[in-house]
Parts: C-alpha cells; structure tokens; sequence
C-alpha cells in the first residue's frame, strides 16, 4: 500500500505525535507508559522501550481521560442519585 503524506508528515513523525500525545484510556493520572500501551495495543515492556526511544520518562504522571461522571465537579450539573 502507498499512501501520500501532506508535506511535512512522514510515518514516523506521525508515530513521535502519537507516543507523546499518548493518554491512559481512563480516568486520572497514569503512568505514560500505560497510556502508551493503551494507544498501540502492547504490553508494558514494549510500550516503556517506545517511551525510551523517543527520549520520554515513562514513568511520568499523565492525565487521562476526563469523565465528567467518574470525577464529578463540584456546581456540575450532573445528578447521580
């Protein structure tokens, strides 16, 4: 398959967007290699050496997803009862 790319964008550059754009796919902070897994599908050894190669700590707090009925904000007008 070839597809073109705009100019500017290349496979692998769209890979580096992806790992460091990365969020867990659930509420709150997790590690980024979780959130790293989450995106590709792999487990936590591939998804920590994806982090070590483009040059990111995996181990840094990342913020997840924001559930709005997981962590409801206070005046919201989400009723839960």
């Amino acid at each position: 398959m070839i597809i073109k790319m705009p100019e500017g964008y290349s496979f692998p550059n769209l890979v580096e967007r992806a790992v460091r754009n990365a969020i867990p796919h659930t509420a709150g902070k997790a590690e980024r290699w979780v959130a790293v897994r989450d995106t590709f599908a792999t487990g936590s050894t591939v998804a920590v050496e994806i982090c070590n190669a483009y040059g990111l700590d995996p181990y840094k707090q990342v913020n997840g997803v924001d559930c709005s009925i997981c962590n409801p904000q206070p005046g919201s007008s989400i009723d839960l009862t």
